[in-house]
């Protein structure tokens, strides 16, 4: 009895190991059989990176923001102690150019070659109305001759050389020369919020740089 008991079980184990097996056909196709035979080729695998994602929500307004941009503003002409003054102050904000103004001054002379005799040229200045001038006496090009005033204004220059005209002094020449001033013009370069900030309560000429 125990023998035939014996043999049944390993009759039963043969069973169910056949058929674990899948020689019977029914195994799950799931099971480690049907796996081992889908699995690929390792040493064809290969790694693909996919490309970065552009950025966007927090990430793009992380960027850091454009610079301010930057304006040029003239100043003045100012008295060249306020101009100092002003330039100190705005060189906190930007580039400060300060520029001298310079002016023209206008010579009325007779030249030394019209002027001889000296006695007879002088006595005809005295006879038109005209006693403020001197004879130039410093070497150089113009020395003898007679000067009959230096002015800021063409206007004056010419007037005085149109009425020695109708005197009968027609030798009268005016000539134009730079001349400096007590006046300068500020320039200074910065952001135009910077420059709106510094210059506000300030009465002073402001204009575009390069403006008239």
């Amino acid at each position: 009895m125990a023998r035939l008991a014996f043999l049944s079980l390993v009759l039963v184990n043969l069973a169910f190991f056949v058929w674990a097996a899948g020689y019977l056909g029914g195994a799950d196709e799931g099971r480690e059989p049907g796996r081992l035979s889908e699995q690929l080729n390792p040493e064809k695998l290969r790694i693909v990176v996919a490309p970065a994602a552009p950025a966007t929500g927090q990430e793009a307004l992380a960027a850091p923001p454009a610079a301010p941009a930057t304006v040029c503003r003239r100043l003045g002409p100012l008295a060249i102690a306020d101009a100092d003054r002003l330039a100190a102050r705005l060189a906190a904000v930007g580039e400060v150019t300060s520029t001298p103004v310079e002016g023209r001054s206008y010579w009325v002379f007779i030249p030394a070659a019209a002027a001889k005799p000296t006695d007879k040229t002088a006595a005809e200045l005295r006879q038109a109305g005209i006693s403020d001038f001197f004879v130039v006496s410093d070497d150089g090009p113009n020395r003898g001759a007679f000067s009959l005033g230096l002015y800021h204004k063409e206007d004056a220059a010419n007037d005085l050389l149109q009425r020695l005209g109708k005197k009968g002094i027609k030798s009268v020449r005016i000539d134009d020369k730079p001349r400096k001033t007590d006046k300068a013009v500020l320039e200074i370069r910065a952001p135009a919020e910077a420059v709106d900030q510094a210059l506000s309560g300030l009465t002073v000429d402001v204009g575009e740089c390069g403006g008239g």
